[in-house]
């Protein structure tokens, strides 16, 4: 399950499978708001296995958010990462470039991010 479509989907993403929950969950690090998508099913019994699903360049969207689903949908609580920030993604290479510029310039500051994820 390491990839997704390559391109946008006609109509937009697929319906979210029956039986899955889904929803936004903001987080703070290092003063900063992230949005990530979570999904679940929606009658879990007993504890479940958990699952991240993160982003490419462009940011968290569709096709993280239809990963996550249907990782949902096998028994999973499954949580589509935002590395770049609340609101931030990318509509174009340029963007896409300036919002990943950062990880490469503070690889310690996202293992912080992402140990705080885990926490």
């Amino acid at each position: 399950m390491a990839h997704g479509p390559k391109q946008r989907w006609d109509g937009g993403k697929p319906a979210t499978p029956e039986g899955v929950v889904t929803g936004r969950f903001a987080y703070e690090f290092e003063g900063e708001t992230f949005e990530g998508y979570v999904a679940h099913p929606s009658n879990p019994i007993g504890l479940l296995p958990g699952a991240m699903v993160f982003h490419q360049w462009y940011g968290e969207g569709e096709v993280e958010q239809w990963r996550a689903e249907q990782l949902a949908h096998t028994g999973f609580v499954a949580f589509a990462v935002d590395m770049y920030g609340q609101g931030q993604r990318a509509t174009s290479r340029e963007e896409a470039v300036a919002l990943v510029g950062p990880a490469r310039g503070d690889a310690a500051r996202y293992h912080r991010l992402l140990a705080r994820l885990f926490e």
